[in-house]
């Protein structure tokens, strides 16, 4: 690329600002010379940008962020905002854009969802807690933007999704190292609480993630997808990436994760077996799956077993506190129906909400002061309407009922022989199961509103009576 052009001297500009401020402040030296190279790295192809920021998500969490003075951001900010800088310059010098593909009901559904959660601020107890949480938000958003603006064909499509096996795969490896080599991936997160996966906890891998359950969330919709692939496309590549994602689903000991992949099991063989009309092949593959998941937990370590099917020895404390903490989130919707405590601020202001035995249960009869559970509803879809009241969590119903359309629109044009249609379907299941496990669990981050981007997508390319042309 000649240096002739607009976007290469601003980049050697740049670097020249970054050298400078090196020689000013070279307390932040470290962190100036990570900028440029980013500044440099991400200034010719917005894929390779998707790649980096995909894989990045498996090690957001270890990597602390940069520190100048009292503003911190965490270095995946930074590759958003670097990537949004070109973005924005191709837009300007190159005259044109493709802002059509967002004219859907997916993307009105968005812009309303997240103009209700920005009010909430407003009657939120605490409102920095609010801001802050809008501020990760605002990225997820971004991010998820900026991959589907990128998108423009089926083959683009597998290629972003490629990306996210491969680095699902990775994120596996990554905890695979952990439970044999005992590896602390948050040595350099300060005050970090981590501990060495032994005893009856050995069997739960977390990796580069704060929680077992984050990493099977992360874990779900790539496994999914790449499941779909073997199904409908017989890729048979993708076997090997489906067992070592599977595998270590399966040692994150996430029970809501498991689930979910058995229900994204049974979809896709269901959609698979309906094209062939095959119906009766639907029933015995879900006997089938059954039969296999009971197998493997009969091979499956003791503490692990006991995790999954408690026996009367042993109370399933965590299933407990789950439910304690589902009680308070419904007395808290009751006192506050139509507008929710304000976004994040659930764990600001439940204990108002908490009768007295539950609070003497959660805080081990007040010992140490130590809180069971983290403060944390343990379901998204009770967090939204707790936050943000009735009218976000309507929203969530009524994007539900959309993806189902979208769907059942998507498996009449499989039935038809477009050979797209298989790969978008595996990837609405993918979501639904990402949901179904969010029930259990507090977790929204870029991979989540990456895949609500992509029904964008994907209904942009099906709108009409007719899909469009891939």
């Amino acid at each position: 690329m000649s240096f002739k052009t607009p976007r290469t001297s601003l980049l050697l500009l740049l670097e020249i600002i970054i050298v400078e401020l090196a020689i000013l402040f070279p307390l932040y030296i470290p962190s100036l010379i990570i900028a440029g190279l980013l500044f440099f790295i991400m200034a010719f192809n917005p894929f390779f940008n998707i790649f980096l920021m995909i894989f990045y998500l498996v090690l957001q969490y270890p990597i602390p962020g940069f520190s100048f003075g009292p503003v911190s951001i965490a270095p995946m900010q930074v590759m958003i905002a670097i990537a949004y800088f070109y973005f924005i310059l191709d837009l300007i010098f190159k005259g044109q854009n493709d802002f059509y593909k967002f004219r859907t009901p997916f993307f009105y559904w968005l812009i309303a969802f997240t103009v209700i959660a920005f009010l909430s601020v407003f009657w939120a107890s605490s409102k920095l807690e609010s801001l802050r949480y809008l501020r990760d938000l605002s990225f997820w958003l971004l991010f998820a933007f900026y991959v589907v603006y990128h998108l423009r064909t089926f083959t683009d499509v597998k290629k972003i999704l490629d990306y996210w096996i491969y680095a699902a795969v990775f994120a596996a490896v990554l905890a695979f190292l952990q439970l044999i080599f005992r590896i602390d991936y948050f040595m350099f997160i300060p005050n970090h609480r981590w501990f060495v996966p032994t005893g009856r906890f050995f069997f739960r891998l977390n990796g580069t993630f704060e929680d077992p359950n984050f990493l099977g969330n992360f874990l779900i919709a790539p496994l999914v997808i790449s499941l779909s692939r073997i199904v409908f496309y017989k890729e048979k590549k993708q076997i090997g990436y489906s067992l070592v994602m599977f595998i270590a689903v399966l040692l994150t000991n996430s029970r809501g994760a498991l689930l979910a992949i058995i229900f994204a099991m049974l979809f896709i063989l269901s959609f698979s077996f309906l094209k062939k009309g095959e119906r009766k092949k639907i029933f015995l593959s879900a006997f089938g799956i059954i039969a296999v998941f009971i197998l493997i937990g009969l091979l499956l370590p003791f503490s692990t077993i006991k995790r999954f099917m408690p026996d009367v020895y042993k109370v399933d404390w965590a299933s407990i506190y789950r439910l304690l903490y589902m009680y308070i989130a419904i007395q808290t919707i009751k006192a506050n129906f139509w507008l929710g405590v304000g976004i994040n601020n659930f764990p600001v202001v439940f204990k108002q909400y908490t009768p007295d035995a539950i609070w003497q249960a959660l805080t081990l009869g007040g010992t140490k002061g130590v809180l069971q559970g983290g403060g944390y509803t343990h379901n998204t879809l009770l967090t939204v309407w707790s936050e943000t009241g009735i009218f976000n969590f309507l929203l969530i119903v009524f994007f539900v009922f959309l993806a189902i359309k979208l769907l059942l629109k998507l498996n009449k044009q499989w039935n038809k022989g477009r050979n797209e249609a298989g790969l978008y379907i595996g990837i609405i299941i993918a979501l639904f199961a990402v949901l179904l496990q969010l029930l259990t669990i507090n977790y929204l981050s870029y991979h989540v509103f990456m895949i609500v981007f992509l029904l964008i997508f994907i209904h942009s390319k099906f709108r009409g009576k007719e899909a469009l042309s891939s």
